[in-house]
């Protein structure tokens, strides 16, 4: 694969060693096992370097789409498709911040995201937005304010954050304030 890649201008590809350096991470692998997955998690963890799997053989679950998801798997391709074109397509499109799924996997990625939108598990996906006005009720909150001094603040009475509070409570199936704020600060929110 180094080289195909060695002779395009734009294109430089770096040792191992400097792969967080690296705009687009090119993973060749025969199988995607789970000490490839586990690397690329890692890999993922510390940047968040979009990553074109080139793999010799794709058993049908072999890219889960929740796994290329958290991989940040951008571009997968089998090995015998990945000519000089197309592997220099694949870099491209990643580098501009683009993706190719196929059909199969793509309704599968749309399929799981659906499930999680619509299961009780608050952690699941992020699929729960907290609208602005929750945000700031929950950003006032971590900062220490209690009901009447978060309503003085938004010019709310207290009852309407008493009753924002319980919805986002009520919706996320949260414990209480508290547990609220560790999830909102959890998932970035605040």
């Amino acid at each position: 694969m180094a080289a195909y890649l060695q002779h395009h201008p734009g294109v430089v590809a770096l040792p191992p060693a400097q792969r967080t350096d690296a705009d687009i991470l090119v993973v060749v692998t025969d199988l995607l096992t789970n000490t490839v997955t586990a690397e690329l998690r890692r890999s993922a963890a510390k940047t968040d370097t979009p990553v074109v799997l080139i793999c010799e053989q794709f058993t049908d679950p072999a890219v889960d789409p929740m796994t290329a998801a958290a991989c940040r798997i951008v571009i997968a391709l089998p090995r015998r498709k990945a000519t000089r074109e197309r592997l220099l397509s694949s870099i491209m499109i990643a580098a501009e911040g683009g993706a190719l799924m196929s059909p199969r996997l793509l309704g599968e990625l749309l399929r799981q995201v659906e499930e999680l939108r619509r299961s009780d598990n608050p952690q699941g996906l992020t699929a729960h937005i907290l609208t602005p006005r929750e945000v700031e009720v929950l950003r006032l909150t971590a900062d220490g304010l209690v009901i009447p001094e978060i309503a003085r603040r938004l010019d709310y009475s207290e009852r309407t954050i008493r009753n924002i509070i319980q919805g986002i409570l009520r919706r996320l199936k949260l414990r209480n304030r508290t547990h609220a704020v560790a999830y909102a600060l959890r998932s970035g929110f605040i």
